[in-house]
């Protein structure tokens, strides 16, 4: 079929004609603003439907070879795509929001992004009009179409194409493309919205060179209104060669109709582990001993000690800072900060107390710190840390032979100023003693006898049966918000231990922050459920994961100013498993709000 042949050799007519049709040079426009079009056309017929408003064709579209081809010109401007004359290369240029098309007709040529296709593969020239394929450009743009083969027309829907999208900013080295600006894009899911309804975003934005978009500076973009009104937002976006977009601006209309309140939202819809203030808590009651709206089944398990040896006060002198005896399973919590002006290390011994027979201790977990002046401040990431090892033996057991002392930890070497702190999770097979001791460096256990027994005045050691616990939670009955309080005496009775006093008399002691304390928590859910931790004693510090996955803490832990949601039930949930690791100086009690969510439309 000889289409195209006839138009090459009347190239000058052809040149007049894209002139008079109003292929022109770009123009600026200071803002971008668009909307969906859908348009109907037919084959031979000069009437045209835009967004249901009937226009009329200079050209009108036709069948080749069976496929839908259109008038560029018309279809550019009706969806804001440019389309403009180059007078010194005579040729047409297209830019879309996936390429940069030249149209060469006298050499029968279309370059798409640098690489060239047949003019008369995908264009023609009827009655001075140029004609493209749908299906060929429907790909470098933002439409979709139907056919209907029985009525030879098409319905198309497009999102739009900004005005001056691509304001030339750079070119490649080859000169063979523009590099262009990006085009800042988006759409609201529906025009209007309820008081604390989220407002839903496509972003559109794209970079038409492929070089991805860093960087998005929104104004007036906000997850929901709680205040009715018409609420503009607007968008710039920024590519990888540092190009800006024009500004892209829409505006949403918040009707005066509830849907959440501003403490409710938070519960539904704001990210895990965002920080709540305490004003959308405060109103949560407290379930007491009388009122046991949520059954729990609370146990304290004495199948491990927990030997913790902490002293808020830097240690001024070399000596033993904490001893105790254990057989089987217990855990070991060391935290202190050398004081002295030389350097030492922080070690843990243990001495097998059988003159007869050797005694093994397995490690199955552990976590430590780095010597740092920060020590104190760390105390989350190594319950972190603790809560993310799983399980396991490490190593082979240090076997310790009777009568002999071993030292099972020796710290990094410790400057004025630093500390070191960590947990490990021992088991053995006899009765062996076990000493925290701040020592010089490279020192060996039979170098050790000469030192004392360190009094601190300022300390929060002990020994305490428990170090595992576990809650039970059926709040499948749940109706209404409830905050259950770890470490209240109304749900939990105190972690009670004792410690040796200067006489070696033994004195009860409370682990009053329930610090190397790990619980377990499973809670039985019927519904959608949101739960957050709430230290209502003043301040906590430590871990928590659920199912599986970590909760990002605050470096300085939580206040009571402030709550963090750490997990958000689905509606087919029926149990969460989460655990807890208090570290450091906690002020209890830490309550687990648990508020029930109720679907809306």
């Amino acid at each position: 079929m000889l289409r195209t042949v006839a138009a090459v050799a009347k190239t000058g007519a052809l040149l007049g004609t894209i002139i008079a049709i109003g292929f022109t040079s770009l123009t600026t426009v200071s803002a971008v603003s668009v909307s969906s079009t859908q348009i109907q056309l037919t084959a031979g017929n000069y009437d045209a439907f835009v967004n249901t408003q009937k226009v009329k064709l200079d050209e009108p579209p036709t069948l080749i070879d069976g496929q839908f081809y259109l008038p560029a010109k018309w279809v550019s401007d009706t969806l804001n795509i440019q389309l403009y004359w180059d007078s010194l290369t005579e040729t047409a240029h297209l830019l879309t929001s996936k390429a940069y098309i030249q149209f060469d007709p006298s050499h029968d040529r279309i370059q798409v992004n640098g690489n060239s296709v047949p003019f008369h593969t995908v264009a023609e020239i009827r009655n001075g009009r140029l004609l493209v394929k749908l299906s060929w450009l429907a790909t470098y743009t933002n439409m979709t179409y139907v056919y209907h083969a029985n009525s030879q027309s098409v319905e198309i829907n497009d999102l739009g194409e900004p005005l001056t999208p691509y304001k030339e900013s750079t070119l490649r080295n080859d000169d063979a493309q523009q590099n262009s600006r990006p085009v800042a894009k988006f759409a609201f899911g529906k025009a209007s919205y309820r008081l604390g309804e989220p407002i839903h975003i496509t972003d559109l934005s794209y970079d038409p060179d492929s070089e991805g978009l860093p960087g998005y500076d929104w104004a007036g973009k906000k997850d929901a209104y709680f205040k009715a009104g018409i609420y503009n937002v607007t968008l710039t976006v920024k590519d990888g060669k540092g190009n800006v977009s024009e500004p892209f601006s829409k505006t949403v209309t918040v009707l005066d109709v509830p849907y959440r309140t501003e403490q409710e939202y938070a519960f539904y819809y704001k990210p895990i582990g965002s920080l709540l203030p305490k004003e959308m808590i405060s109103a949560i009651p407290k379930q007491t001993t009388m009122d046991r709206t949520v059954p729990v089944l609370v146990k304290h398990s004495e199948d491990r000690k927990l030997l913790r040896g902490t002293s808020s006060k830097a240690i001024l002198e070399k000596g033993f800072l904490y001893q105790e005896k254990i057989k089987g399973h217990a855990r070991l919590y060391p935290s202190y900060v050398n004081g002295m002006a030389n350097d030492a290390q922080l070690v843990i011994m243990i001495r097998n107390l059988s003159d007869t027979y050797a005694v093994n201790v397995g490690t199955t977990a552990v976590s430590e710190s780095q010597a740092s002046v920060y020590t104190p401040l760390l105390g989350h990431k190594l319950a972190e840390n603790f809560l993310a090892t799983p399980a396991a033996s490490i190593g082979e057991p240090l076997v310790v032979n009777p009568g002999s002392a071993v030292l099972y930890k020796v710290s990094p070497t410790l400057s004025s100023g630093q500390g070191f702190q960590a947990i490990y999770d021992l088991e053995t097979d006899g009765l062996v003693d076990v000493s925290y001791a701040m020592v010089s460096p490279g020192e060996q256990p039979y170098e050790l006898g000469g030192y004392r027994q360190i009094q601190l005045s300022d300390t929060f050691r002990g020994t305490y049966p428990v170090s595992e616990v576990t809650w039970d939670i059926d709040s499948r009955g749940l109706n209404a918000p409830v905050a259950l309080g770890i470490g209240d005496l109304s749900v939990e009775p105190l972690l009670k231990g004792f410690v040796k006093g200067k006489d070696m008399e033994l004195q009860e002691v409370v682990n009053e922050s329930h610090a190397g304390v790990r619980y377990r928590f499973t809670l039985n859910v019927s519904g959608k459920t949101a739960i957050a931790f709430y230290p209502r004693g003043g301040f906590f510090e430590g871990a928590i994961r659920v199912n599986g996955s970590l909760i990002t803490m605050p470096a300085g832990g939580i206040t009571s100013n402030e709550a963090i949601l750490i997990h958000r039930t689905t509606s087919t949930e029926q149990k969460v498993e989460f655990e807890l690791l208090a570290a450091g100086n906690n002020q209890l009690p830490l309550d687990m709000m648990l508020i029930p969510l109720v679907d809306k439309q």
